[in-house]
């Protein structure tokens, strides 16, 4: 890396090389030429001021960070003087962004510049100062408290990070953009500042990677100007091996294990237990060490490295975890798809965008995470480049623009039949509208950072914002359509913003490059509120998600219990709700129906409401040979017990903590029926399942067109395909291609229904008897 730092107030900014003009120096090279122009440069003046409840104060120490908003962009830094204020030398451009860090160890909050949240960017100009203004920042509120292992001893060194759970608007008093870190000290103790009071926060714990010790998460909600929040530690198994690709070994290759027990992959939201996840990379052999984890059952996600091209894509495997494994990992061969996103009024290159593709999970093997997906960064060129493995379905390639600008995304889709081939896919992107407006209660005070959807069906278009101090919020980003919904949540744990329930704006109209203003959306005001206790055998338990949603209605709230066991739900109306506690460790997951009024409460310990859980493991086969990643799962109505795993790669599951009583189990698995029997469980038990596979001979494919009299769109609909008379032995959905078309292999002879999802509404063809390959087209409208 080279940098010309040009004399101290010459005006002019600091050049380097990037990483597009790296070079490599051979040892009998004698010398090298390069030539800098600068570019005479221009500056951001600004001031920080610091509110200590009496007075507004100058803080001197403040580092102001200014930034092009784009990967490899230019940028500036400068520190606040005596009289707070900074003067930044940066090179002339336009859209800049502006965070602010408080002084070191003051107590103040952060200050980050957003423009998708109503924020205006910076223009600099060649020799002339913009003035950015005040910014104010106030006393900020503490998370404290110690990061242990089992046994309660502190752990040093352990970096600690805290974020908020929900971003806000940026506004200089926090509004949910403050952030902060900390390392423990020799007695494991951490203290991080500036934070948000009557703000929610999610904070992870970093060891070593070289540890035996867990990542560990917890969540804050700051009420007071102190919260204290304990972390703990465990040292768990390792799981490790080597990545190859082609049989070559992959260096910087990102490995993530998740456990796959309970409701599926990681948590619904919140925190994750210490020891059902991990991490790692491989290093320059491709080797890799994932530590600190409970046993259980696993998926593993193997991701592509960034910035290095390979053959391969990224490879989804199951394991189960009994010890130390080591578990070596193939990633599949892929196909290349490639293109450009482009300025459909100019043809112009939009670089610096982010592309995405999937294929929706339809239960295949190492389908566990919402199918085979890749993702790239649009280079400087405007041009991407994915690598997927070859699917039977269609992938779902989606565009998000470029961060601060005003393009819509967009969506296309692709079919991948095959590994080694090339696949060519070019965006457009026009103008996107925007939906802005303000939320109160029925007293007229604003909802304060709410977080605001923004989707629509027909379009496939989404955005987000959230509501600011005054309560008013726009959503950037949108494609022209006339069916965008609005869901609109307040923050379920803090009680000061939670006065409110969720809220719904239905069929709202976007046009391209115009604002639609909804005016005032006055939110119906909550009732009730939860407060939880969650104890096994009258022992606090820290760090459980808990839910609660009022069944057929879009009420709903979530907390995490502190190290007391405890935590509240507010925002609420009152009612019975079904409560769900996600698992954790070898406690199985719980159901419990609730009713709320006013203020109320449940306590639940896993010992004398559950009593004795037993474990039920076998294997899945097809009579002979195992059958690999296999889903199975058991549930009780009356019990209001679930859970599942999948199998690992030789066909061995387990089901962890059942309790005892009569269950419906069942198994799926790609090219298999789906299997169902009643089990009663009173001890451990080993129990085998015997999937039979569709006969090929006597499997057929169904394809056909939505077919669109309005001209509605028909491109990347979900066809879903069901066994009419009995769901359980086969169902299966595709997502249709850019004409509508659709196509569904391996369906066994009988009686079926065809439905696809056009917004609201679901369009159903008649019974049709399956005996051969048929035509079926859907009319929609």
């Amino acid at each position: 890396m080279l940098n010309v730092m040009p004399a101290q107030d010459s005006g002019y900014p600091e050049a380097n090389l990037g990483p597009d003009d790296w070079i490599t120096l051979a040892e009998n090279d004698s010398q090298w030429e390069k030539n800098f122009t600068l570019q005479r440069s221009g500056f951001v003046y600004g001031c920080v001021l610091g509110n200590n409840t009496t007075a507004l104060v100058p803080l001197q120490g403040a580092s102001a960070n200014i930034f092009e908003p784009t990967p490899g962009g230019a940028w500036g830094w400068g520190q606040t003087g005596e009289n707070g204020c900074f003067n930044v030398s940066i090179s002339p451009g336009t859209g800049y962004m502006i965070n602010i860090n408080s002084p070191y160890n003051s107590g103040y909050s952060n200050y980050m510049q957003n423009t998708q949240n109503g924020g205006d960017g910076i223009d600099v100009v060649s020799g002339a100062t913009t003035m950015f203004g005040n910014v104010t920042l106030r006393l900020g509120a503490r998370i404290r408290g110690y990061v242990t292992n089992a046994n309660g001893t502190g752990l040093q060194w352990i970096s600690v990070n805290a974020h908020p759970r929900m971003m806000g608007p940026g506004e200089g008093n926090g509004g949910g953009n403050d952030w902060g870190f900390a390392n423990t000290n020799e007695q494991g103790y951490f203290e991080i500042s500036g934070l948000t009071e009557n703000n929610s926060y999610d904070l992870e714990a970093f060891p070593d990677p070289n540890s035996d010790y867990s990542t560990g998460s917890a969540q804050a909600e700051l009420t007071s100007a102190i919260t204290e929040v304990n972390i703990t530690l465990i040292t768990g198994n390792r799981v490790f091996g080597t990545v190859t690709c082609d049989g070559s070994a992959i260096p910087y290759v990102p490995v993530n294990v998740f456990s796959s027990e309970g409701m599926g992959n990681g948590p619904m939201m919140g925190a994750m237990e210490s020891g059902r996840f991990a991490f790692s990379m491989t290093d320059n052999n491709g080797e890799y060490s994932a530590r600190g984890l409970l046993a259980g059952n696993y998926s593993m996600r193997v991701e592509t490295p960034w910035n290095q091209e390979i053959d391969c894509s990224n490879a989804f495997e199951s394991i189960e975890v009994t010890g130390a494994l080591e578990h070596n990992v193939s990633m599949p061969l892929a196909s290349i798809l490639t293109g450009y996103v482009l300025d459909a009024s100019d043809n112009s290159t939009i670089p610096y965008g982010f592309v995405d593709a999937f294929v929706p999970s339809q239960g295949q093997p190492g389908e566990q995470m919402m199918g085979p997906s890749a993702y790239a960064m649009v280079n400087e060129s405007g041009g991407y480049t994915l690598h997927l493995t070859p699917n039977n379905a269609s992938y779902i390639v989606h565009v998000q623009p470029p961060w601060g600008t005003t393009y819509a995304g967009q969506e296309g889709t692709v079919r991948i039949n095959a590994s080694g081939q090339t696949t060519a896919l070019n965006f457009s992107l026009t103008s996107g509208g925007i939906i802005s407006g303000r939320v109160q209660n029925s007293s007229g005070s604003p909802v304060q950072f709410a977080f605001v959807n923004a989707f629509s069906e027909n379009a496939h278009s989404f955005g987000f914002a959230s509501t600011s101090s005054d309560g008013t919020f726009s959503v950037r980003g949108l494609s022209a359509a006339t069916d965008f919904n609005l869901f609109i949540q307040p923050s379920f744990t803090s009680s000061t913003y939670a006065t409110v329930v969720p809220t719904f704006v239905e069929s709202v109209t976007v046009s391209e490059g115009q604002t639609t203003d909804l005016g005032t959306i006055t939110a119906s005001d909550a009732d009730s509120s939860l407060s939880l206790t969650i104890t096994d055998n009258g022992i606090a338990l820290a760090n459980l998600n808990v839910h609660a949603w009022k069944p057929f209605t879009p009420f709903f709230g979530y907390c995490s219990t502190n190290i007391s066991g405890m935590c509240d739900i507010n925002g609420l109306l009152s009612g019975s709700y079904d409560v769900f506690i996600e698992p954790s460790g070898t406690r199985p997951p719980v159901f419990r129906s609730v009713n709320v009024s006013g203020s109320g409460s449940y306590v639940f310990d896993y010992t004398s409401d559950l009593g004795s859980l037993y474990d039920i493991n076998g294997t899945v086969s097809n009579g002979t040979d195992p059958i690999p990643y296999a889903d199975v799962g058991i549930f009780s109505e009356s019990a209001h017990f679930g859970t599942h795993a999948f199998a690992d790669a030789n066909g061995f599951f387990t089901l962890y903590g059942v309790p005892s009583g009569n269950y419906t189990l069942n198994a799926d698995s790609w090219g298999y029926y789906h299997y169902m029997e009643q089990l009663e469980v009173g001890a451990n038990a080993v129990h085998n399942i015997t999937l039979a596979s569709f006969n090929v001979a006597e499997s057929f494919t169904v394809d056909g067109y939505l077919v669109s009299p309005t001209s509605s769109s028909v491109s990347t609909k979900t066809v879903v395909i069901v066994d009419a008379q009995n769901a359980s032995l086969f169902s299966t959905f595709n997502v249709t291609d850019a004409s509508g078309y659709y196509t569904i292999a391996g369906v066994p002879a009988s009686t079926y229904m065809i439905s696809a999802a056009m917004g609201n509404r679901t369009y159903s063809s008649n019974q049709t008897n399956v005996s051969a390959s048929t035509t079926i087209n859907i009319t929609v409208s």
